[in-house]
């Protein structure tokens, strides 16, 4: 305020009445010479016109008159050169209330203390002349001057243009690099396939945008209240400036008129303020509708992803749903179409044989009887590997739905379990963090000389019970709840020690008395603290460095195991097939080889075709077996790349917790 207060009255002409060392401002005037206008009385060297003594002018009053308007126009925002940017509302508050401050006490000093007038004639006439100060000075002279500085109003339109058009472009460019990455990843999403957190940045982004939307309008409408308020400070200025008392009739003509042309200068600024201000604010509506359009291009644009990867999530559901349905239709097809064959095929062999053993004799009827038996012996056979196999499968999807509940099980306790040693963890730090905050309060309260200082106490033994179940705790856990306990214990560990050291360094600077010794044994008793933590972490430590290897191999010796178990019953059910063909050939072999058979073949062209039918529907039934024994080695294919796959994907999820506990 002292730097504006100067000013003001350097401006005025009255001189700084803190200082009466310094000269008196000489006044301009119509004739140039000047008047002497001064709070105080000065040594005089001469009269000028009007009969007023004074010390001779400066002599660089340009220069002078130049300095002041920079100083002013420096001191003094102008907020039409804050288009497009921040403005610095804490700064421009200060320097507002300063430059009101200064013109207050200008006010004050000069109603308060008016100087007398000087006359050849009289001497000091007595007479108040504050109608000299700063009514007369913010006249057409000085203002004059003071508009030497400014720029025209053409000039001032381009610098204006040009910084908004810097502005507005820095803002397009800054939406342009926002909106390039917003497709950037966008793009990525779409390569990908957009995640949650992806459409959770980018609502991010869009309420960021919408909050610098709102902070603009914040600023601007304050703009426009300051702009309001600094209106009606000068207009309330003149006014008080037009009721001030004159002596001079004349004097009051020209300062009424002064003030009149000063008044219109001002609302001609005001209003050029105002269509600023009205610039601004459309500036400002434009800016918040492109954001608004902005934003809902984006939102639409995150609607359209999000409904289009849904739509394709469906698509892929739907399509491998329907991929099922038509592979599970193709062999319930399959199986009734070969069930229709072979009931078909064995209606046919039925006729063909009864229609050929008319002719023939009891041993020919007793053949067809051995074969009826031994395919009915097939088909149950073929039944039985059937069932078998399904029952094989079903026995499979048992075990795992049976292994998965297990294992969820055995994860949800352990998540308990180590949720509970954490709380416990926790509870011993809240405990520990009160005690050392009433350790803090007692050796504040004996820095202060305090007496009967209460101590704070805590049940060291209970805390070390809890810590020695924790170290003693038998219950497995895994890798990463190990970790989480090992690191919460080192935090609660080392925030124990810093505290220890800075209390132990606060008690080195005290003096020795009674109470500081109560303090002291309290700090000891945080050493035996410290050392059952230490035992404990360096406990857990062990369990962390044996245990992972450990649960590693005993996950590797499961799957092999599982994988074992599915080669040995795969195994087991291609001997079964295998024995089944050889019987299948060996019962063949033996009808070739029957005496029957051989006579009915030397009888005639009747024979062969029963034998070569005979001889087809076996080797149909070699070509099912064969296709069943395949449909075996596929399933067991299948399994071996399902093992494969699943030991794969444990590896890597011991690979990535080994990482995570390194850089931890």
């Amino acid at each position: 305020m002292p730097s504006f207060f100067r000013k003001l009255c350097s401006l005025c002409g009255c001189g700084d009445p803190e200082d009466d060392m310094n000269g008196a401002y000489d006044r301009l005037s119509e004739d140039e010479n000047g008047d002497v206008v001064r709070c105080h009385p000065y040594p005089i060297d001469r009269a000028d016109a009007n009969g007023y003594y004074g010390t001779p002018g400066k002599p660089n009053e340009e220069a002078m008159l130049n300095g002041i308007v920079n100083e002013t126009q420096e001191g003094i925002i102008d907020v039409t050169q804050n288009d497009g940017i921040t403005l610095p509302t804490n700064e421009y508050m200060s320097r507002y209330n300063a430059y009101s401050d200064a013109i207050n006490k200008h006010d004050v000093a000069t109603t308060a203390a008016p100087a007398e007038a000087f006359s050849l004639e009289s001497g000091w006439t007595g007479m108040p002349i504050k109608h000299r100060y700063i009514l007369d000075d913010s006249g057409a002279k000085i203002n004059d001057r003071y508009q030497k500085t400014e720029l025209a109003y053409d000039k001032y339109e381009e610098y204006s243009g040009l910084v908004a058009e810097i502005s507005t472009a820095e803002a397009r460019r800054r939406l342009e690099r926002e909106q390039e990455e917003l497709n950037r990843r966008l793009r990525t999403a779409q390569d990908n396939g957009a995640s949650g957190r992806d459409l959770d940045d980018l609502r991010r982004q869009v309420s960021t945008v919408d909050g610098r939307v709102g902070g603009l309008n914040t600023d601007l409408s304050g703009i426009k209240s300051m702009l309001d308020r600094q209106s009606r400070d000068l207009q309330q200025l003149a006014s008080e400036m037009k009721q001030r008392p004159v002596v001079d009739p004349n004097k009051i003509a020209e300062t009424n008129q002064r003030l009149d042309n000063k008044l219109r200068d001002l609302s001609t600024n005001d209003k050029q303020k105002q269509e600023l201000v009205g610039g601004l604010a459309r500036k400002g509506d434009k800016d918040r509708e492109r954001m608004n359009e902005e934003t809902k291009r984006l939102n639409d644009k995150i609607h359209l992803i999000t409904t289009e990867v849904t739509k394709s999530m469906n698509d892929a559901q739907q399509k491998l749903r329907d991929d099922m349905n038509q592979r599970l239709a193709g062999l319930e097809a399959a199986l009734k179409h070969q069930a229709d064959t072979y009931a078909a095929r064995d209606e046919d062999m039925r006729r063909r044989i009864e229609a050929g053993m008319n002719g023939h004799a009891e041993q020919i009827e007793s053949l067809g009887k051995a074969v009826q038996n031994d395919r009915n012996k097939n088909k149950e056979r073929f039944q039985k590997v059937n069932e078998a196999l399904a029952a094989l499968e079903h026995h499979l999807e048992l075990g795992n739905k049976k292994l998965d509940k297990m294992v969820t099980a055995e994860m949800q306790n352990r998540k308990l379990h180590e949720k509970g040693l954490l709380s416990k963890v926790q509870e011993i730090e809240e405990k520990l963090n009160g005690h050392m905050g009433g350790l803090q309060k007692a050796i504040t309260d004996v820095e202060r000389g305090k007496e009967n200082v209460k101590m704070p106490q805590l049940d060291f033994d209970a805390l070390r019970r809890e810590m020695e179940a924790i170290a003693a705790d038998k219950n497995k856990l895994s890798m990463e709840g190990l970790l989480k306990l090992e690191e919460k214990m080192s935090k609660v560990q080392q925030n124990l020690h810093k505290d220890k050291r800075e209390i132990s360094d606060r008690l080195g600077n005290m003096t020795d008395s009674s109470e500081l010794h109560k303090v002291k044994k309290q700090v000891d008793k945080l050493d035996d603290i410290n050392q059952e933590m230490e035992e404990t972490q360096e406990r857990i430590r062990d369990k962390v460095e044996k245990q992972i290897p450990q649960d590693l191999n005993e996950l590797s010796a499961k799957a092999d195991n599982i994988k074992h178990q599915l080669n040995a019953r795969i195994d087991k059910e291609e001997e079964e097939r295998y024995l089944a063909i050889k019987e299948l050939q060996e019962a063949y072999t033996r009808l070739q080889q029957s005496p029957g058979v051989a006579q009915n073949v030397a009888r005639g062209d009747a024979q062969q075709a029963v034998e070569g039918q005979v001889r087809r529907d076996v080797d149909e039934c070699k070509i099912a077996i064969k296709k069943l024994a395949e449909s075996v080695t596929t399933v067991k294919n299948v399994l071996d790349k399902k093992i494969v796959d699943e030991v794969k994907q444990r590896q890597s999820d011991v690979e990535r917790l080994d990482a995570q506990m390194r850089r931890q």
